[in-house]
């Protein structure tokens, strides 16, 4: 009996054992938790950031599936017209906003014609239900959106029954919406006739929406549409949320074409009362205005004007002509910085230039964002030509500036025959600029004499993404991982194997190649003062497009089928260091930072790791036999999806 007991023992124990390694085994060579059939070719695939849903949109449904039980939640065919670059989410809630293709897309053919034109759809990506259609209401055409997470509403113009309507949607209560007839359609009345003034609707703080249209403005109660003031002959407007000021812009119709001048006025925006007790005469066509600092620059086709938002006074009566001006940025002591064609230079106090010769900060056909920052005596320069150190008082260049960034010759620049890969970042806490410019990475602060200091060398020439870590920086470009110092000294560098073969490549196009462009050129406006850049562009209330651009960043900020090296060379400002912060906010802290996860290629498998951000240290989680390379991972969750013509498997990667 006793022997007995002993052998059923070891028999039991050897089978504990047995079973133990075949856990272990079937934990790493995975095979899918979940698989979920779909029809046609894949479009587009979205992660939301708000519930974590995946869509995923084909030429047949749209689908919408559940990360935490990795089912499918819903289908549906009624999203085929949809335009799913637009994707926008609408504030913490499951509500995306999505366009859909216009039968002519250009809003001025659409006023013209009466044709049906751009228009709108919201989807509650927890049901797959419509919330709102703008065609449901017989809108044919919608010219202007912008929505107020704050106020978690959305107010858009548009076209319906030959007439102009402007309409209020709350999304959180329905009965708060309303509607108002602005004026038939005077375009479809007289074909003839040119399109006079802006289309511009802008709503303040105090509940007040200003919709300047064929050279009217129109003042509402954003509460119930009233109609509280009109102003006739206002060409365009721009407003102050600071101070609550109101800037409108008229022609001066009692001087001749050939002597073109604007007369700008000022209101309180919350009751329309006059600031300034005359307008201010601008001569020349406006080309741009610039609101900051308590003055509205407006730059001309001669020249630019300063004007005080409080008193209405001109900085000067008459500074230089200065023609092909290209942007104004104020500095100390009422003085200017200005770009005026490949050329940067100072202006005074009284309109004048303040150095002797101007510096070319930018070589002929080699455009982009640049960075101007001035600490003390010293201006720092940043474009994707050169980088300049410079003594602002005198305008004489620092040490061994200029850095040369772009090397390409004038026929290949003008040719585009060789692409520059330009990148900034700005370290705040450190004052630092790292530089990434053709695979090399350049550090520098603003007052130091020192030449930008090349601080690494990548092996591609495609702009790595970007994180800024408690003691360091953190680059990560395709497979490749990289942690410095602040002082910009090696911490660890290793690479692992990239995913795509060139005979792998899914030419599936995803959200990811076409977010970037739009995000790219969307936050073009960002001021050039870095200190005050981001954030508090990102975070305002009333952020209109730029929601849309970042909304569907995160969704496919680690999307294997877009190539990497294609929709990172685009000059942008940084996603890493600041947005991507913000959108791991909003996955309510589930997020593990410190750790990333990726995909591998090797021995004809897949191979899922995570990487220690900290110590580089990479450790296997899962693998698979290599039968698809378009792959999204949902860093927050740790779920990986693999997509097939017919089907998507689902990993759990944690």
């Amino acid at each position: 009996m006793c022997n007995f007991n002993k052998k059923y023992f070891r028999r039991f124990k050897m089978n504990r054992i047995l079973i133990f390694i075949i856990f272990i085994l079937s934990s790493f060579t995975s095979t899918a938790q979940n698989k979920i059939d779909i029809k046609g070719k894949v479009k587009a695939k979205i992660i939301n950031q708000q519930n974590s849903n995946l869509l995923v949109a084909t030429s047949k449904a749209t689908y919408g599936i559940d990360p935490q039980t990795q089912h499918l939640k819903w289908t549906t065919k009624k999203l085929k017209k949809v335009i799913y670059k637009s994707y926008m989410e609408l504030g913490e809630s499951s509500l995306i906003l999505l366009e859909k293709k216009p039968l002519i897309n250009s809003k001025f053919l659409s006023k013209l014609f009466n044709t049906k034109g751009a228009s709108f759809i919201i989807l509650d990506t927890d049901t797959g239900e419509i919330f709102f259609d703008s065609t449901r209401l017989n809108y044919k055409s919608i010219f202007n959106l912008e929505y107020f997470p704050k106020d978690k509403s959305i107010l858009f113009t548009g076209i319906k029954h030959k007439s102009f309507f402007l309409y209020h949607l709350k999304l959180t209560d329905k009965a708060k919406n309303w509607e108002v007839k602005l004026a038939d359609n005077k375009f479809i009345k007289a074909a003839k006739r040119q399109l006079i003034g802006n289309d511009n609707l802008i709503p303040n703080q105090n509940g007040n929406i200003f919709w300047v249209l064929d050279n009217q403005l129109r003042v509402f109660n954003a509460k119930n549409g009233q109609v509280t003031s009109e102003i006739n002959n206002v060409k365009d407007i721009d407003y102050e949320p600071n101070s609550d000021i109101l800037i409108t812009y008229k022609e001066n119709i009692n001087v001749s074409k050939a002597n073109k001048e604007t007369l700008i006025s000022a209101y309180l925006s919350g009751d329309m009362s006059l600031l300034w007790e005359q307008p201010v005469k601008v001569f020349g066509k406006i080309k741009k205005s610039i609101l900051v600092d308590g003055r509205l620059i407006v730059i001309t086709q001669t020249g630019f004007d300063v004007i005080s938002l409080k008193t209405g006074q001109k900085q000067w009566e008459k500074s230089e002509s200065l023609p092909l001006l290209e942007d104004v940025i104020p500095t100390v002591n009422n003085q200017y910085f200005v770009i005026q064609d490949q050329f940067f230079f100072k202006i005074d106090s009284t309109g004048q230039k303040a150095w002797k010769n101007p510096i070319k900060i930018f070589k002929s056909d080699d455009r982009g964002l640049y960075f101007i920052k001035q600490q003390r005596k010293y201006v720092l320069s940043i474009t994707p030509s050169f980088i300049h150190k410079i003594n602002s008082n005198t305008g004489e260049l620092i040490g061994e500036s200029p850095k040369t960034l772009n090397t390409s010759s004038f026929a290949e620049r003008g040719l585009k025959l060789f692409n520059n890969r330009y990148h900034v970042w700005f370290d705040s806490v450190e004052n630092t600029f790292l530089i990434f410019s053709n695979s090399r990475l350049y550090r520098t602060k603003v007052e130091e004499k020192l030449q930008p200091q090349l601080i690494f060398t990548f092996e591609e020439k495609s702009v790595p993404q970007f994180e800024r870590r408690s003691n360091g920086y953190f680059f990560r470009q395709n497979n490749h991982f990289v942690y410095l110092d602040e002082e910009g000294h090696k911490i660890y560098d290793t690479t692992s194997s990239k995913i795509v073969k060139p005979s792998l490549i899914n030419t599936t196009q995803s959200l990811g190649k076409q977010g970037y462009r739009i995000y790219s050129a969307t936050l073009g406006f960002i001021p050039k003062q870095i200190d005050n850049a981001f954030k508090s562009v990102l975070v305002s209330t009333n952020v209109g497009v730029l929601n849309r651009s970042s909304a569907f960043v995160y969704g496919n900020y680690h999307n294997y089928t877009t190539l990497y090296d294609d929709f990172t060379s685009l000059p942008q400002v940084d996603v890493g260091s600041y947005l991507e912060d913000d959108f791991k906010t909003s996955k309510k802290g589930k997020i593990d930072k410190n750790t990333y996860v990726f995909v591998t290629y090797e021995e004809e498998k897949l191979y899922f790791k995570s990487l220690n951000k900290e110590t580089g240290q990479i450790v296997n989680l899962k693998s698979t036999p290599l039968k698809s390379t378009d792959i999204m991972i949902d860093q927050a969750l740790k779920i990986a999806y693999v997509f097939f013509k017919d089907h998507i498997e689902i990993y759990g990667l944690n």
